[in-house]
C-alpha cells in the first residue's frame, strides 16, 4: 500500500517538472518569435557606427483601418527611455579592411586589445575568462584567424584566456614576457605553445620590433627586468601606423611607469591603453607620453583614472562604455 502511494507521488513529481521544463520551451520559443517579428518589423535595428541594438518604434505604425489610426511614436520614447539605462554592449566590431583598428574587448576583470593592421590581427592578453567570450567577439567582428598573440604580463587576470586562443586559431608568433613570477594560466600558455607545430615562441625584450601589415611595432618595455614587484615587468609596445602612434601600457604599476619615463619621446603617442584598471597613469608617464586618448581596461583605478583627466586627456574605462575603440588610417584618428 506504501509502496503504491509512493509511485503516485514520484509520478506526480515527475509530471510536474517535465510540465515546468515544457512551459520554460514554450515560452523561450515565443521570445525568440517576438524577436525575430521585431527585427522584420524595424522594431529592433542595429546603430550604423556602432553595432548597438537599438529599440525604436519611430517608424512603425499600425494600418490605417477604417480612418483609424493607431501612432506608436510616443510610446517608443518611453521604451527607448526605458532600455537607455542599461549596459552598452557592442555586437558589431566594425573592423575595417584597410588602416589600423584598435579595440578593447569585454574580458572580465582582465584585459584584451585586438589590433588589426590591414588584415592583420595581433591579439594583446586574454582577458580573465576561458577566452570563449573574446572568441565569439572575435567573430561578431568577422575575424576568423591571429596572426600573433601577446602576453603582455604573467598574472592570471589578464592571460586565462590564451590557451583556447592558442588552441582555436592556431597563430604564428607567441609573443611573451619571461621574468614575471609564473600562473597557472602562464603555464598552460606555454603547454598549449609546445604542442603546436609551426608556432615562434619569443620571450620579448626591449628592442624587439616587427611588422604587422603597415604597422610597426616595437617592445619599449619593460626597460629593465626583475622588479620588486613583478608586475612592473609587464611589456609595454608601441604601434606605429603613419603618423599615428598608440601605446599598449599593459599592466605595469609605478615602478614600471618610472622606468619608462626614462624613454622620453619613445613613449609619445596619440592613444595610451591602460591595463590593470590604469595603475600605471603616473602624471610622470602622462607628460611623457601626452596622450589625446586614454583607454583603461580591467577593474578601474578611480584614482589613476582621476590623475589622467586631471592632466587633460579624453579618459574612457570598458566598464563604462563596453568595446572601446579606435581607428587611424595613418593621418585621421577617429574614436569609434
Amino acid at each position: 500500500m506504501g509502496r503504491g502511494k509512493h509511485s503516485t507521488i514520484e509520478r506526480r513529481r515527475g509530471g510536474c517538472l517535465s510540465g515546468c521544463l515544457t512551459r520554460i520551451l514554450v515560452l523561450l520559443g515565443l521570445a525568440a518569435l517576438l524577436f525575430v517579428l521585431a527585427c522584420m518589423t524595424g522594431i529592433i535595428t542595429n546603430d550604423e557606427r556602432t553595432g548597438e541594438p537599438i529599440i525604436s518604434f519611430s517608424n512603425v505604425h499600425a494600418p490605417d483601418m477604417n480612418g483609424f489610426h493607431l501612432d506608436f511614436s510616443s510610446m517608443g520614447k518611453t521604451v527607448e527611455n526605458l532600455f537607455s539605462h542599461l549596459p552598452v554592449f557592442h555586437y558589431n566590431l566594425g573592423v575595417k579592411a584597410d588602416g589600423l583598428t584598435v579595440k578593447l574587448l569585454h574580458a572580465g576583470d582582465g584585459e584584451c586589445v585586438f589590433v588589426v593592421s590591414d588584415g592583420f590581427v595581433l591579439v594583446a592578453d586574454a582577458g580573465s575568462g576561458s577566452g570563449n567570450w573574446i572568441s565569439a567577439q572575435m567573430l561578431l567582428g568577422g575575424v576568423r584567424h591571429i596572426n600573433a598573440l601577446a602576453a603582455l604580463s604573467s598574472d592570471d587576470t589578464n592571460i586565462s584566456g590564451m590557451k583556447t586562443l592558442l588552441t582555436r586559431y592556431k597563430p604564428k608568433y607567441l609573443i611573451y614576457q619571461d621574468s614575471q613570477v609564473k600562473g597557472k594560466a602562464f603555464n598552460a600558455m606555454l603547454d598549449s605553445a609546445a604542442a603546436l607545430s609551426g608556432l615562434e615562441r619569443l620571450a620579448a625584450r626591449r628592442g624587439l620590433g616587427f611588422q604587422l601589415g603597415r604597422s610597426t611595432v616595437s617592445v619599449l618595455g619593460p626597460v629593465t627586468t626583475y622588479h620588486s614587484d613583478s608586475m612592473d615587468d609587464g611589456l609595454t609596445m608601441r604601434i606605429d601606423y603613419g603618423k599615428t602612434r598608440v601605446l599598449l601600457l599593459g599592466t605595469i604599476h609605478s615602478g614600471g611607469a618610472s622606468d619608462l619615463t626614462r624613454l622620453g619621446k619613445e613613449l609619445m603617442a596619440d592613444v595610451l591603453v591602460a591595463g590593470s584598471g590604469g595603475t600605471g597613469l603616473t602624471p610622470a608617464l602622462l607628460e611623457a607620453v601626452r596622450p589625446r586618448y586614454v583607454l583603461v581596461a580591467g577593474v578601474p583605478d578611480e584614482a589613476a583614472i582621476s590623475r589622467a583627466r586631471t592632466w587633460g586627456a579624453n579618459v574612457m574605462t570598458v566598464r563604462e562604455k563596453g568595446v572601446l575603440s579606435v581607428h587611424t588610417n595613418g593621418e585621421i584618428l577617429t574614436l569609434e
